[in-house]
């Protein structure tokens, strides 16, 4: 049932001309993040600098600060160094921030090629414990942005035979699944996510919108980006394994 908190889509992302071409408005390009963080730093933190972007440097952050504070923190919760409960809680507070951390934390690399934060299954206590005191409306849409726009990428890339960025998303869309799948709030989301990719592929279905609204939301959200109805079956597909 969708009578449990009302539930809030976000205003809508600005797409391209083209679903293969990824933009800073979408939550997935890790060529964002590098010169964002050295940029942050020197302004803020002072390059090399041991200490954690504060709660005050979160609340003052515009979208690119929050991805360089979102990268600041996915190396400290990867090396398991300094505390960020309260850092990543207010990443969260907003959609800003939010954004801004779901860049950095699911783009994460570690420099030997080993596993980070974002690949821990279940996650770890301080990043699942933020996104359950989050406000739904705010991290839920997100949570599965980042998991369906990945997942169509990697067919746009796969198409493209660029096998390089197609295995990029797929990290992406395994990581941000893992986050959805242990955020059972969001999961209202998830599946009007399904409704309106299953409902795409079959005209004329006389099966009624479980939530009408958010249906539509989802389903306006896949015509923007240019999902075809290969990509909207896998959508489906991916977010299904979260939910059943």
């Amino acid at each position: 049932s969708f009578a449990r908190p009302v539930l809030r889509m976000p205003r809508p992302l600005r797409a391209t001309n083209s679903p293969c071409r990824t933009t800073s408005s979408m939550p997935f390009s890790p060529k964002t993040t590098r010169p964002l963080t050295l940029s942050f730093s020197k302004r803020s933190l002072g390059v090399g600098a041991e200490r954690l972007p504060t709660v005050e440097d979160v609340r003052k952050a515009d979208f690119e600060d929050s991805i360089a504070i979102g990268t600041v923190i996915a190396d400290k919760l990867s090396s398991k160094s300094g505390s960020a409960q309260e850092i990543v809680e207010a990443l969260l507070e907003t959609e800003t921030g939010a954004r801004g951390f779901f860049v950095s934390f699911l783009t994460a690399e570690d420099e030997d090629g080993g596993s980070v934060a974002a690949d821990r299954d279940p996650p770890l206590p301080v990043v699942q414990n933020a996104i359950t005191n989050a406000d739904v409306n705010v991290v839920g849409p997100l949570l599965v942005m980042n998991t369906v726009m990945p997942t169509a990428m990697v067919l746009a890339h796969n198409r493209a035979g660029n096998e390089e960025n197609a295995g990029m998303s797929q990290i992406v869309a395994d990581r941000a699944s893992i986050l959805l799948k242990n955020a059972p709030k969001s999961h209202d989301f998830v599946k009007a996510a399904i409704e309106a990719a299953q409902a795409s592929g079959s005209e004329g279905s006389d099966e009624a919108n479980t939530n009408p609204d958010l249906a539509g939301y989802w389903t306006n959200f896949y015509s923007r980006w240019g999902y075809d109805a290969e990509q909207r079956a896998e959508i489906a597909k991916v977010l299904a394994t979260i939910v059943n």
